[in-house]
């Protein structure tokens, strides 16, 4: 079982190694077990196969939160 079971993932779109590498964190934490959400602006705007999470909720809803870009 993964020490985390749920992580969040805020990104920087402007980015350009960015969008890649979100898809392959989330891929590779799916993998494991991990449920992952995404902040709402990277959800919209990287278009995320993941849920957005509720930033005034962001304590409760992950464990784990990983920032990119």
């Amino acid at each position: 079982m993964p020490a985390f079971r749920s992580v969040g993932i805020v990104a920087n779109p402007q980015r350009p190694d960015v969008p890649e590498a979100v898809t392959s964190a989330i891929a590779w934490l799916q993998r494991r077990g991990v449920r992952v959400s995404a902040d709402p602006d990277s959800h919209r705007r990287l278009q995320l196969a993941v849920p957005p999470f509720a930033w005034d909720s962001l304590a409760s809803e992950v464990d784990l939160l990983l920032t990119f870009g």
